[in-house]
């Protein structure tokens, strides 16, 4: 659980402190130490921003589930090939990478826009609901966003 909570931190951590979703040399990863971890601000929107059409919730959920499964095998190369511009493993994959056989329950999807959305990702059989996971709609697919 302590796990999720860091990838919470990491995803706004990044977000709060880059523009384009780029890490700048200012952002940190958070430690084992850190125990606040602030929550989004983003709020999902009422109507699609655009009329493209992106697959909606279920292509959000098919690749949260992909990436989560590459998270829980090990599988670098899957994680990579899912994340944005496929720059790295993405955040979760460095969290849990040296956990043993960790296992993810891919939870509600939140559009907040048609191109932006999130993903409840948490530890099976933990106690919380799980953190935000963010992807995009980039080019022509969703993307693990870090």
């Amino acid at each position: 659980m302590a796990a999720l909570l860091l990838i919470g931190g990491v995803v706004t951590v990044i977000v709060l402190t880059t523009r384009d979703g780029t890490p700048t040399a200012s952002t940190s990863r958070p430690t084992a130490n850190d125990e606040h971890v602030p929550t989004p601000t983003r709020k999902p929107t009422a109507k699609p921003t655009t009329a493209q059409n992106t697959g909606g919730e279920e292509a959000v959920k098919a690749v949260a589930q992909a990436y989560a499964d590459a998270v829980a095998r090990k599988d670098a190369a899957a994680a990579k090939a899912l994340v944005c511009r496929q720059r790295d493993t993405g955040a979760m994959y460095e969290v849990f990478e040296k956990e043993p056989n960790p296992k993810f329950v891919v939870g509600k999807v939140t559009m907040f826009s048609q191109t932006s959305a999130t993903v409840q990702m948490k530890i099976e059989g933990g106690s919380s609901e799980g953190v935000p996971h963010s992807y995009i709609y980039e080019g022509n697919s969703w993307c693990v966003e870090y």
